[in-house]
């Protein structure tokens, strides 16, 4: 029983943060949800865990099929890491599309700093905007793109690719690089993503993906 784990010596979940998972709770858990949300139990249990995908081990004509498509997502895992500084007080929606049009990552929350919110899935605009020191909670193939997340500059990786994504040297403090939008001079030298302004970031990502004179 789990009240029974209070009268163990050192046992304090609020100070050590101890946890207890029951297998048969558990179990239960995803059946049940899997009766609401059929495959909820198969994609838990393929982030959990390791596998590998390699397209050469499809046929082309498997390619278009869904063993192909299932293949691919079962190689993604749940990873965390930082996140860029240009990020700061943008909503979840907006860095979660960036994350996943211009990075192809999915994030789907959040771990803060705070002790009263913690751990934060999908959070809502009104309640939640990134501040420095925030990791993100993300679903990716491997940790080598997750850190395209942290490296992430709109300034120099306004046309770059997820491959060429790297830690830039520019100095954000230069021409107006900031988050204060009140200069109309700095503004008008604001890259696509933000000149446009955030609430934009989707037809800006498009845009941007576009080869230069692209009409």
């Amino acid at each position: 029983n789990e009240e029974h784990l209070f009268n163990v010596p050192d046992w304090n979940h609020q100070l050590y943060g101890d946890e207890v998972i029951c297998i048969n709770e558990l179990k239960l858990g995803l059946l049940g949800k899997s009766c609401l949300c059929p495959g909820f139990s198969t994609m838990i249990a393929n982030l959990i865990m390791m596998s590998s995908f390699h397209p050469s081990n499809y046929s082309k004509d498997v390619r278009s099929n869904w063993e192909y498509e299932y293949g691919y997502g079962a190689s993604n895992e749940l990873y965390t890491g930082p996140l860029s500084s240009d990020f700061l007080d943008m909503t979840f929606p907006e860095v979660a599309e960036i994350c996943l049009i211009k990075l192809h990552i999915l994030l789907i929350g959040v771990e803060t700093n705070s002790s009263s919110t913690g751990i934060l899935f999908n959070p809502s605009p009104h309640v939640f905007r990134f501040k420095q020191g925030t990791q993100g909670i993300f679903i990716a193939q491997n940790p080598t793109v997750v850190k395209s997340a942290a490296l992430f500059c709109f300034k120099c990786h306004e046309y770059a690719i997820q491959s060429e994504i790297v830690k830039c040297t520019c100095d954000k403090s230069d021409s107006g690089y900031t988050n204060n939008r009140t200069n109309s001079n700095s503004n008008a030298n604001l890259p696509i993503l933000r000149k446009r302004g955030r609430n934009r970031a989707s037809t800006c990502l498009l845009e941007a993906a576009l080869p230069r004179g692209a009409s």
